[in-house]
């Protein structure tokens, strides 16, 4: 059966979850507070064969359905994917890992937890942005550092960051979980001199790295890099992308019952995508963010990236029928945009998109509210105050 192993930056939680690793017994992460009661996850255990209670682990994720799942790696084959995550982000001079996110996310834990501990490294766990100054002392304590985080951070920690600070210990700096802020690129670089920006892309079933590259290697964001060893892509008729790696999950349980996942399987990643040259691939949004609307193509994504090029504040959509019914989107900015920042979002609105790819509202609110994964929380931002600010007129 599965030990089950609780989330936290305490010393003897993190030996825990250390002697959870190095035990043949398989185990769960689970965060904190854990989203659901210990009976159901046990049912979810019951329901996985014997042959994976050794050797294995677990975690806990949502996904893009919002119903709560457990997925399955064998410790060996994620220990092999940290050797190539390791040698493609030229992890080797890096002497600590600084954690901005949750443990029990799969990037998270992956790329710096599990990195660290089979790389012999410090692993300094901290509160990340909602103690921004615990985490910056950190940055500026520990030299040779890596730091992980997501794109829908950044306006967050550029409102924390005093103009002209910088932070030369991070050495690496990673991206994933969401669309690369490639608008706030240059700045990155100038918060982080020494360090070499790295764009990622995968999924908690991938464990949960495909591809990886450079930032500067390409200007559009939506573009992802050559794959990890081993791993490949197809785009099914529908337009979404799924994967298969010699890394990836081997299955997933919930409380219908487990899909074990064999070498053939294709895994749906939750992205729409599309396949632009020989082995290249660009994403066009997740599967809730790509939609049509008067028979155009809306992709969300794209009009993220684009409106950076306007605005630099806090930026999330989320979905609302027009007043006729059709499918539509809601742009959420923070904070409130004054009237010279808002003509400067409507302008490049009619500069770069027909009239079906503008939000029938604009609104604006305090903050936009985060998931513990540090991406806009959708089911959050439908309870927070919001004032209108524009209106899409026919």
């Amino acid at each position: 059966m599965f030990t089950v192993v609780h989330e936290g930056r305490e010393a003897d939680r993190l030996r825990e979850l250390a002697q959870a690793w190095d035990a043949k017994t398989s185990f769960v992460l689970l965060p904190q507070p854990a989203p659901l009661a210990p009976g159901r996850l046990s049912q979810m255990l019951t329901h996985l064969p014997a042959g994976l209670h050794t050797d294995h682990f677990g975690l806990l994720t949502s996904g893009s359905t919002g119903t709560p799942k457990l997925v399955i790696g064998q410790k060996s084959r994620t220990a092999a994917l940290v050797a190539e995550i390791d040698r493609r982000q030229q992890l080797a001079p890096v002497q600590a890992a600084v954690m901005a996110l949750p443990l029990s996310y799969s990037y998270g834990f992956v790329n710096q937890w599990l990195w660290a501990h089979l790389h012999r490294r410090r692993l300094i766990a901290t509160a990340g942005l909602a103690d921004p100054a615990g985490l910056f002392d950190t940055l500026d304590r520990e030299a040779s550092a890596m730091l992980c985080l997501v794109g829908s951070q950044v306006p967050l920690l550029r409102g924390f960051v005093a103009t002209g600070r910088q932070f030369p210990n991070v050495i690496r700096l990673n991206f994933a979980g969401g669309p690369f802020p490639q608008a706030d690129l240059s700045w990155l670089e100038q918060t982080f001199p020494d360090a070499l920006i790295i764009h990622n892309f995968g999924c908690t079933e991938a464990l949960p790295r495909l591809t990886i590259r450079p930032a500067r290697a390409c200007d559009d964001p939506r573009v992802l890099g050559p794959l990890v060893a081993g791993a490949e892509f197809s785009i099914s008729d529908a337009g979404m992308l799924a994967f298969r790696s010699p890394y990836g999950a081997v299955a997933i349980a919930d409380d219908d019952g487990a899909r074990l996942i064999g070498a053939a399987d294709w895994i749906e990643t939750g992205d729409a995508a599309e396949l632009i040259e020989a082995g290249a691939y660009r994403l066009l949004g997740r599967k809730s963010d790509v939609f049509k609307r008067f028979g155009e193509k809306i992709s969300l994504a794209t009009l993220a990236t684009s409106l950076r090029e306007a605005w630099s504040g806090g930026l999330a959509f989320y979905l609302d029928p027009s007043d006729t019914g059709d499918p539509a989107h809601v742009l959420l900015l923070s904070p409130r945009p004054d009237n010279d920042a808002m003509q400067k979002i409507l302008r490049h609105l009619r500069a770069h998109f027909r009239r079906p790819f503008w939000p029938v509202r604009i609104e604006a609110a305090a903050e936009i509210p985060l998931s513990r994964n540090g991406k806009p929380d959708s089911e959050a931002i439908q309870l927070l105050s919001r004032d209108v600010l524009w209106k899409q007129r026919f």
